[in-house]
């Protein structure tokens, strides 16, 4: 009678690894005892607990009965290849790449300049091809179909993307799919690592001549009085138009000559006025220190985007950048500043002097200028005492 006590629906631990029994409620043998179902546990392909019901004690069945099942479907599960069967796939790990995105998007995205173009990259590009997928799923190739997709027709109705552009969103991709290795998201091999994303400015070789820059000057002056004085501030000072748009009155000390950079690539830095520059800028700072040097119709900071195209739009109406110049030769608004530290180059200013005025972050970034003063390495070599 003191079996019939037994709690029932509980599982009760054998001495048998993996193998339980339980009571049934108002069941009994035939031999007078309580009836008990005996159940075996063990893990999937994919790691999760599974139980299974083998029998009950009244319909034949016993612990041993259990623990040959339990043994069966454990090496049916660990050697698949002994029942001629394939293992099956495995399931991908981690998190998928909205996944990272949420955890980005709520902890790292606020700190960024330019979260707005980042969120947009996402969701414009990067969430209809990868959102669902799993990170650890991913393959290098996977990104170098995306990349070449982008290049051919990742713009409006199927048109091309500069290249510029893909590597904006190649690079954002990236710092997501980083920050969730960071942050122990995922664990394993980051498939994004060995994506190479390259500025799309590096393999740019042009800078004006003086004459050229004369010209563009000239006609922009006769086009837009902002764009004038914006390319004029790159040219005679090496900034970046992010930094230039960014200049408030209060940033400018005609007295000293010298300008506050903020939120530059390199961190807030000071900028250096050319003498026969000064009454230029002088005629630009506001009556209102706090404003923005340059501002839209209706007194909005100018967008980079907006600037950057009107002045395309302007190099090609000069047909300067006809449909005959390459893609790498073409001028753009980034062509002043390339041209400011070519000039300085060419004039034989150490590449450590130009870094500083320009506000690259690595001493490699100016060095692609060092070809421009072969005079200046050779005459170098004279200081050397050969014996």
């Amino acid at each position: 009678m003191s079996e019939i006590s037994q709690p029932t629906g509980k599982r009760i631990k054998t001495q048998y690894v993996g193998v339980y029994f339980r009571y049934g409620k108002n069941r009994m043998c035939p031999d007078g005892k309580p009836d008990k179902c005996f159940d075996i546990t063990y893990k999937d392909t994919n790691g999760k607990f599974i139980f299974e019901k083998v029998g009950w004690r009244s319909e034949g069945y016993t612990v041993q009965d259990a623990l040959d099942l339990r043994g069966e479907r454990v090496r049916k599960i660990r050697h698949p290849e002994l029942f001629g069967e394939a293992p099956p796939p495995p399931l991908p790990s981690g998190i998928t790449v909205d996944e990272a995105w949420a955890v980005f998007k709520r902890n790292w995205l606020p700190n960024l300049k330019d979260q707005y173009v980042v969120e947009k990259t996402y969701e414009h590009h990067i969430r209809p091809r990868f959102g669902h997928q799993y990170i650890l799923a991913l393959s290098e190739l996977d990104i170098e179909n995306f990349k070449q997709e982008l290049l051919t027709r990742g713009g409006k109705q199927g048109t091309a993307l500069k290249a510029a552009t893909v590597a904006k969103i190649l690079s954002d991709f990236k710092r997501i799919v980083s920050r969730a290795f960071k942050w122990n998201l995922v664990e394993g091999k980051n498939p994004l690592a060995g994506v190479t994303v390259k500025n799309a400015f590096a393999k740019r070789e042009r800078y004006l001549t003086h004459k050229e820059a004369e010209q563009i000057l000239d006609g922009l002056s006769l086009v837009s009085c902002n764009l004038y004085h914006i390319a004029k501030i790159a040219l005679y000072t090496g900034l970046r138009l992010g930094e230039i748009l960014n200049l408030r009155g209060s940033d400018i000390n005609i007295a000293r000559g010298i300008m506050r950079v903020r939120d530059g690539k390199a961190g807030e830095r000071t900028a250096y006025i050319p003498k026969n520059f000064e009454n230029d800028l002088k005629k630009l700072i506001p009556a209102d220190n706090a404003a923005f040097l340059f501002t839209g119709s209706r007194g909005q900071k100018l967008a980079c985007n907006v600037t950057s195209n009107a002045f395309a739009k302007f190099m090609e109406e000069t047909g300067l950048n006809g449909p005959g110049v390459e893609s790498e030769q073409k001028i753009v608004f980034h062509t002043f500043r390339h041209t400011f530290c070519s000039w300085l180059a060419i004039e034989g200013v150490p590449l450590f002097t130009i870094a500083r005025l320009a506000g690259h972050k690595t001493i490699s970034m100016t060095e692609r200028y060092a070809k421009l003063s072969p005079a200046i390495q050779r005459e170098a070599l004279e200081h050397l005492s050969v014996k």
